[in-house]
């Protein structure tokens, strides 16, 4: 995921979330309604409070305006279920987001954190929330490029970024 520079013609990137919000709901991407954020093309609703609900948020509303992805559930999946294991043994996994290409292979898988929980969880959630995942999302195939840990956060009025992108068909043996 190369960031591309925000190119909008007469457009200027939200300057705070609260902008960036504004502008999602004007844009039809979400809408907030009691107390939950409303994400309308993928049928998906959470608690906006909650600090990881934010983190995606955010991240939903760069995939579509800064690199360009389409909004359709097709594309950008958000907390897609997974049943993961052998019949006997059987866990129930959540992919935060992930996104597919066209030809509806997966490209990439989100795993999101708050900015207190990012640092606190990056091993653990690298090896199990990712990897794990991944593997069972790909299914030997070598189409999933992609294993992104992520999370942002205003700081005095600036977006800070935290990411740890990891590629997926160089480093599945770790």
């Amino acid at each position: 995921m190369i960031p591309k520079k925000y190119t909008k013609i007469g457009e200027v990137y939200p300057k705070d979330f609260d902008s960036l919000i504004k502008d999602g709901i004007q844009k039809s991407y979400f809408q907030i309604i009691d107390g939950k954020v409303i994400y309308l093309k993928q049928s998906f609703a959470d608690n906006f409070e909650d600090p990881e609900e934010k983190v995606r948020i955010g991240l939903f509303y760069d995939l579509i305006e800064k690199y360009g992805y389409k909004n359709h559930k097709e594309i950008i999946d958000l907390e897609f279920k997974r049943t993961i294991g052998h019949p006997y043994k059987v866990n129930k996994s959540l992919l935060d987001i992930i996104l597919y290409r066209q030809d509806k292979t997966p490209f990439a898988i989100f795993e999101l954190k708050s900015e207190s929980d990012y640092e606190r969880y990056f091993e653990d959630s690298i090896k199990t929330q990712l990897f794990e995942r991944a593997a069972n999302e790909d299914k030997g195939s070598g189409m999933l490029n992609y294993l992104i840990y992520y999370t942002r956060y205003y700081e005095d009025a600036e977006l800070i970024e935290k990411t740890q992108v990891i590629n997926f068909p160089s480093e599945k043996s770790r």
